[in-house]
């Protein structure tokens, strides 16, 4: 329901106009005369309003019925926008809490673009009032035409060689496995077992990732005298230097760090951040990149022969 109950002639006229109601004036004075016309002043749905200069103000069941739809509906987008701005909040902390041993880095990647892919044809749906067949049909252009949805489309596809598109059917499929399964689903499988570390491993990392951050040094001396691990099973400084290489290869380098540094520091690890643009007007934000021109062309001002870069905003 529409959580403000009643209105001024302005905020009706302010409404009409967002709302591009054609038939119900957008300006003050129009509005009032609007109100006479209808008898909406003689109405009991109509009273004084209370400070802020007085007036009087007019519930919104007195509206015509294709501009309360109007606003019902705009209720609905705004609380929908809200719903997937906390989902994809939650599925961000999600990608933190998510376990060091369950992913390689690769899969973690893919996984991650896939989201990304899936939010953008949520965002669609409801930014639009688009169906899913739409929302899905303007996505899938939008990964062929636009360089920053297309360097996720490449990475989301997991395939070698050029012809790398997403098909409808493979969307379909991410979405149906977001829905009914989360996040996790859409990882990859792992395509060799890169899980395989010494026995010692463990116990250093249980060691090695606190909030204090000791060094590999630290950490082996605690191993040593703390935990009283025979020093025979201990491993060296470079034993452990080239493990902790083959976690960040194997696993992304937040493996190496989650327990080391808050969901904060981590979360600027990922392969990308859920970011929403709800809030924003139009034009707020700008994306420049620039390019030197493969060629050369004559200086306006020297007349010699230059590459100039081009700058697409």
């Amino acid at each position: 329901m529409v959580d403000q109950k009643y209105f001024t002639a302005l905020e009706i006229a302010e409404l009409a106009q967002r709302l591009r109601i054609g038939n119900v004036p957008s300006t003050k004075r129009g509005v009032q005369k609007y109100i006479e016309i209808n008898g909406w002043d003689r109405s009991p749905l109509c009273r004084d309003r209370q400070g802020r200069g007085g007036g009087r103000e007019y519930h919104w069941t007195l509206f015509p019925e294709h501009m309360v739809n109007a606003m019902l509906a705009e209720s609905q987008k705004e609380q929908a926008l809200l719903e997937q701005k906390r989902a994809m909040a939650a599925q961000q902390n999600a990608l933190v809490k998510l376990g060091t041993t369950e992913l390689t880095a690769r899969q973690r990647s893919v996984m991650e673009a896939r989201a990304a892919i899936v939010n953008a044809v949520s965002q669609y749906q409801i930014e639009h009032g688009a169906s899913g067949g739409q929302a899905v049909t303007a996505i899938l252009e939008k990964c062929v035409n636009e360089r920053a949805l297309n360097s996720l489309a490449r990475a989301a596809n997991d395939r070698a060689g050029q012809n790398r598109c997403i098909s409808k059917s493979q969307l379909y499929q991410w979405i149906k496995l977001h829905k009914e399964q989360g996040i996790g689903a859409l990882a990859p499988k792992a395509t060799k077992d890169t899980h395989s570390f010494p026995a010692w491993f463990s116990p250093f990392m249980a060691v090695y990732a606190k909030p204090q951050a000791p060094s590999i040094t630290d950490a082996l001396d605690h191993l040593r005298y703390k935990s009283r691990i025979n020093s025979d099973d201990l491993p060296s400084y470079d034993q452990v230097r080239r493990s902790l290489k083959k976690l960040d290869k194997t696993r992304g380098t937040q493996a190496r760090h989650r327990g080391r540094e808050g969901s904060l520091q981590l979360k600027a690890r990922h392969a990308y951040v859920v970011r929403d643009t709800s809030g924003l007007m139009p034009t707020s934000v700008y994306t420049a990149d620039g390019k030197i021109f493969d060629a050369e062309v004559q200086h306006p001002n020297h007349g010699r022969p230059f590459r100039p870069e081009i700058t697409s905003i």
